[in-house]
């Protein structure tokens, strides 16, 4: 596996850069072509460039015209509580396309009008699933970024912020022996513990060796290892069958929780990311750099802790277990949220241990980059209090709003 992941991180588009681009554009750019809009980050991070910049947003979306594409794009501000204003309407364009393919299947008059207007590009597409294999999920990731990197050298250079995932670091910890992750760190270190990780997991990683590799040769990279996107602080808005909610959801109805001590999520907002992201791309000192969006160490919630606290602020009943015992209780009711993802805590990949339970005390972020460049706004990673937590859980159906 090891040998397919090198192989596949080559990069693919041979370019050279003679004339960079205009650092001035990414303050106040014109023109801005972004991926993943119907997705949960993508939605929010679209909300945040209109909030925050005056540019035309071309927004790459499947569908079969662009009325039915913008239609997309606004059912799901509305499933994320998201408010959709009129002005929103002429600034986003609904590009028809899909990402894996040459061009993204567009024409070549259509594409060549991208190429040439857009200056920046926010790259948030990608499949997110904790089932598919490395072979399925590989078009849409891997393909997705060679035909992403080649959009950002046709016609003129443009800048590429890349919302990469602090999953790249995987549970490399038994296998580094360290205790922290740097954001300048390399990440072929956890090689060994990636291999044995998720398919999506294995794809962010070699999305990152291929970001790498096209970095070195002068394409102007923003990078962006986000935390886990549990929710939106003050709505509670989450995607509702992602693998943190399906678990506590879970935990909830068994009244009972594994006791997985320091299986941290690297657990934050949606909110907070797409704002930071924004933020801090907006500064032509960020190129080339890495960010990560990671919680606060001292604020990094695990598992343990989110459950510890359902029961102090709710009263509700959750007892924690000894992980088989835990697992006993479910592993045959294929109505519980978590099922679909049953194999993640029960299939061996180290030393007899599960994926969850390799996951236990996993790795502390550093985030200097990001510190520094949020320090001219009031942006901090959130606290999972009852304050946050509350809209959460209503949203997820655990509590009645």
């Amino acid at each position: 596996m090891e040998k397919e992941l090198i192989q596949d991180s080559e990069l693919l588009s041979n370019f050279e850069i003679t004339t960079p681009p205009d650092p001035s554009v990414l303050a106040n750019p014109k023109f801005l072509f972004l991926t993943g809009v119907t997705g949960f980050v993508g939605s929010h991070l679209l909300e945040e460039l209109l909030k925050n910049t005056t540019a035309t947003i071309y927004t790459l979306v499947r569908a079969s015209t662009a009325t039915e594409g913008l239609q997309r794009i606004k059912d799901t501000f509305a499933k994320f509580r998201l408010p959709w204003l009129p002005e929103y309407n002429h600034r986003t364009i609904a590009v028809i396309g899909d990402l894996s393919l040459e061009n993204f299947g567009m024409n070549d008059h259509d594409y060549a009008i991208i190429a040439e207007k857009v200056e920046v590009i926010y790259h948030s597409g990608s499949s997110v699933s904790y089932v598919q294999p490395y072979s399925l999920i590989k078009k849409p990731n891997i393909d997705g970024l060679h035909n992403i990197i080649e959009l950002a050298v046709t016609q003129k250079v443009k800048y590429l912020v890349l919302l990469s995932s602090m999953g790249v670091f995987s549970w490399g910890r038994p296998f580094t022996q360290k205790t922290w992750m740097y954001e300048d760190d390399s990440i072929y270190q956890n090689m060994p513990a990636v291999t044995r990780d998720l398919g999506y997991i294995k794809s962010k990683w070699v999305m990152e060796s291929i970001a790498e590799k096209a970095k070195a040769k002068g394409l102007p990279i923003i990078n962006f290892r986000l935390g886990f996107a549990v929710c939106h602080s003050t709505s509670g808005a989450t995607v509702m069958n992602q693998w943190w909610g399906a678990l506590i959801r879970s935990c909830v109805q068994l009244k009972s929780f594994p006791l997985v001590m320091g299986l941290k999520d690297e657990l934050t907002t949606v909110d907070y990311m797409c704002k930071a992201i924004v933020h801090i791309s907006k500064k032509k000192e960020s190129v080339g750099l890495n960010f990560h969006l990671s919680p606060l160490a001292e604020n990094d919630v695990s598992l343990t802790d989110f459950c510890a606290k359902i029961k102090e602020y709710y009263n509700i009943k959750l007892d924690g277990m000894e992980y088989n015992q835990w697992l006993n209780q479910w592993i045959d009711d294929d109505k519980l949220p978590i099922y679909p993802l049953l194999a993640l805590f029960t299939e061996d990949v180290h030393e007899g241990k599960c994926l969850v339970e390799a996951y236990e005390n996993t790795y502390y972020y550093d985030r200097s980059n990001t510190k520094r460049f949020l320090s001219d706004s009031d942006l901090q990673p959130p606290i999972f209090d009852e304050k946050l937590m509350t809209p959460y859980l209503q949203y997820m159906g655990v509590l009645s709003e």
